[in-house]
């Protein structure tokens, strides 16, 4: 079936004769090269970098390769912005409602503590052991109370902030 096909085109396509008009791809390609050099010339100045980028990254690669922690496993960090030291399992982070503190629970096997930070000047203002954490962090919404999960002793305790330091106040058992 496909001979036949294909005979019938051969025997149809035998009296004519194929021409191309030269004028209409010289028109073509001159309306086709002067868009593919735009979108070239597009191309090679949207990759190009400022000088001032350039120095910008190899600050920051600088900077990274100067902070980087070998990790047991061997792969490496490097953390882009500022740290501050931790305990060994800090399992949740919470902000007060404008900004102005924010609390660190450490729950690794050392000892367990919660952290107040100050955000603005990337400080630690105060750092209390507690005996038992879990997840549960929140500050009230004045900013002048922070509780705190009881881990497995089925209580929230409160802690009041006063002059950045935070004082255990009292606690609300959950069951007995």
């Amino acid at each position: 079936m496909i001979r036949t096909k294909s005979k019938r085109l051969e025997k149809m396509m035998a009296g004519r004769k194929l021409t191309i008009d030269k004028n209409s791809w010289l028109m073509k390609i001159k309306l086709v090269f002067p868009l593919a050099i735009g979108i070239l010339l597009f191309i090679i100045f949207s990759c190009s970098k400022p000088k001032s980028d350039k120095a910008y990254l190899d600050s920051l690669a600088t900077h990274l390769t100067a902070n980087r922690v070998l990790l047991p496993n061997g792969w490496s960090l490097s953390p882009a912005g500022t740290s501050l030291p931790l305990g060994d399992f800090p399992m949740n982070l919470v902000t007060s409602s404008t900004g102005k503190f924010m609390a660190v629970t450490n729950n690794g096997q050392s000892t367990q503590s919660i952290i107040l930070i100050d955000p603005t000047s990337k400080k630690i203002l105060d750092e209390i052991e507690i005996k038992k954490s879990w997840y549960g962090l929140a500050f009230n919404k004045a900013e002048t109370k922070l509780y705190a999960s009881g881990g497995n002793d089925n209580m929230i305790l409160i802690y009041d902030i006063k002059d950045s330091r935070l004082v255990k106040i009292d606690s609300i058992v959950l069951g007995l």
